[in-house]
């Protein structure tokens, strides 16, 4: 995954790198290239998002919101590693920073280290004010179902619509749960499937004469821009 690099360096940048706190026009600055940033991310155009933020850096290094856009970026280019490391510094600075949690589990989900994905979702679910927990139980469901765990996955999937039942990628990844599975009884997650999707069937359900989400690119919901949940969320 992907996203940024560019800069001007100034005297209130400069004290940045000396441990000064940042002043009131440096914290502008940062926002303006932090924004910039999160709406080149959106776009799917990673490198000019790695730049925004890189900028935004420079101007409020402390700033959790900065280092997860940091890490955002990098991940949207592949360095997860680097990714990893800047979560971890957003986490520094903001320990109850849940959206870092889920980035960081997704993250190891793109390395396959599903038990370490596995920790960090259950570490956002223990924030009940947290806004999006039906993708972190989608996210759940996907590293059960890659460790071969099919009934926990399954489970964390009907949580997720139950949270959220027009959720298509968890109708998705449960209907991918209970075809490997072998289960015959699919009928209520095939009949909430096509209420909400009417003409596109999710994958496991009887077919008809509309389409599996395999087979109808523009109605398979992707794993990767689903995962993640929300966008950066602005500095402070």
């Amino acid at each position: 995954m992907n996203r940024f690099r560019s800069f001007l360096l100034s005297a209130v940048s400069l004290a940045f790198l000396a441990g000064c706190a940042p002043s009131e026009p440096a914290k502008q600055k940062a926002s303006i290239h932090f924004r910039l940033g999160s709406e080149y991310l959106q776009r799917g155009e990673a490198t000019s998002a790695l730049r925004e933020f890189l900028e935004a850096e420079k101007f409020n290094p402390d700033d959790a919101s900065v280092q997860f856009g940091v890490g955002s970026a990098l991940n949207a280019k592949g360095r997860f590693q680097d990714g990893l490391r800047h979560y971890r510094k957003a986490l520094e600075f903001d320990p109850k920073f849940t959206e870092v949690h889920n980035a960081m589990g997704s993250t190891y989900l793109e390395l396959g280290q599903w038990d370490d994905a596995i920790k960090e979702f259950e570490i956002a679910l223990k924030d009940l004010l947290y806004m999006t927990p039906f993708f972190v139980e989608n996210n759940l469901g996907w590293a059960y179902y890659k460790k071969g765990d099919l009934p926990r996955a399954i489970d964390h999937y009907r949580r997720a619509l139950s949270m959220k039942p027009d959720f298509g990628l968890a109708y998705y990844n449960l209907g991918l749960a209970y075809k490997d599975n072998k289960q015959t009884d699919r009928g209520r997650h095939c009949g909430d499937a096509l209420r909400h999707f009417p003409g596109s069937e999710p994958l496991g359900c009887p077919p008809s004469a509309g389409h599996t989400f395999l087979q109808r690119r523009d109605t398979r919901p992707s794993q990767k821009s689903l995962r993640r949940g929300r966008a950066p969320r602005p500095p402070e």
